[in-house]
């Protein structure tokens, strides 16, 4: 695992956090498309010699390691979400219920009740699907010899990108909430499919350039710099893209492929670590919240709901004022706790029980 990654997703979490906050800005669509391509980018990484053939033991380890850790922390914010939907009143239905404890919801048009139990959920829902069908794509990429081709990653890359931009640019679909072209564009894994894809090839492509392959002037002071100014550069171009995002008027694209390049671009340069951004997010703590980032994300909003509820303090939209902010602050550093509490306790235990189990038991009817 690339430590510095794992930091950034702590910072790619407080966007969505200041998101269902109501800040403006739309926060929420750059980071949601970051944590889609870094999913490809790190299986791709860590997949290293595995899912060269079909072969079944092998994708039995991969889907038993990946479900363990996201399945036991979704069934617990299933289940705090309950008293949420009685006091709002959330109109659900038993169909809506089944659909979101199987991780389906995502895969139809179902309008509002895509976000329905735990909202959050639905990303949940395609990253599951990607874990299915991602020792098919490594090995078929493999058996075509293209995994181990850069130049043909790198076409590869392009080829995807420019399919996702090229739909959504043609089709255009008007982005109304719980609308068929919203939950297309932004939701489904039918099209989000393109945005893991691109992380994954792009996690390919750093394999065969990873820092192991260079020599050692890379270690040099002016490699130092180098890499710094482009981590600099790479936070500045994704920061831009946030900020020109209100200038576009396509919403299919604005919702899909636009964020892809950028999120490519951020994760490509910080995967090197040799930079000065890179040393400073390489620190245990800022390791340690990125950890913690899942976790966070499963259970920030359940909490912020909750906070609204029982205390309805001035906790949404970006005021600049102490009133605002400092309950702001407060509810993110109880929600850090809250998810320290539940990942060391609950998340981490389970989930190493269930892997042990499942894999004694494969053993066993071997």
């Amino acid at each position: 695992m690339i430590d510095v990654l794992t930091s950034l997703r702590f910072f790619a979490i407080l966007l969505i956090y200041f998101h269902h906050l109501s800040y403006p800005g739309g926060l929420g669509p750059p980071a949601v498309t970051f944590f889609f391509v870094l999913s490809g980018f790190i299986i791709a990484y860590s997949s290293g010699g595995r899912f060269l053939s079909l072969d079944l033991n092998e994708f039995k380890g991969f889907y038993i390691k990946r479900l363990s850790k996201v399945y036991p922390l979704h069934i617990l914010t299933f289940f705090l979400s309950l008293p949420i939907v009685y006091v709002t009143k959330f109109e659900t239905n038993f169909l809506s219920a089944l659909l979101n404890i199987f991780l389906l919801q995502s895969y139809f048009p179902i309008g509002i009740q895509v976000f329905s139990f735990n909202a959050l959920a639905w990303f949940l829902s395609d990253i599951v699907f990607f874990y299915f069908l991602t020792p098919f794509l490594l090995s078929g990429l493999q058996k075509i010899r293209i995994r181990e081709n850069r130049s043909l990653l790198l076409v590869l890359l392009l080829f995807v990108f420019a399919c996702e931009a090229s739909f959504a640019y043609i089709v255009n679909s008007k982005m109304v909430p719980y609308s068929r072209g919203w939950w297309f564009f932004y939701i489904s894994p039918w099209l989000r499919i393109f945005d893991y894809s691109a992380g994954l090839i792009a996690g390919l492509i750093f394999s065969s350039v990873k820092p192991g392959s260079h020599n050692t002037s890379l270690q040099t002071v002016a490699s130092k710099i180098l890499f710094g100014s482009l981590e600099a550069a790479a936070l500045v171009v994704f920061a831009g893209s946030i900020y020109y995002s209100r200038f576009l008027t396509n919403g299919s694209f604005l919702m899909s492929a636009y964020y892809v390049p950028f999120s490519i671009i951020l994760v490509f340069v910080y995967s090197f670590q040799k930079g000065a951004i890179s040393w400073l997010l390489s620190r245990s703590l800022f390791i340690y919240l990125g950890k913690l980032s899942f976790t966070f994300f499963m259970l920030h909003q359940i909490v912020i709901l909750y906070t609204a509820i029982f205390f309805g303090s001035p906790i949404f939209s970006f005021v600049p004022d102490i009133k605002h902010l400092m309950p702001q602050f407060l509810l993110l550093v109880n929600i850090f706790i809250i998810c320290d509490i539940i990942f060391r306790y609950i998340e981490m235990p389970i989930g190493g029980k269930i892997v042990s189990k499942l894999r004694l038991e494969g053993k066993n009817t071997e």
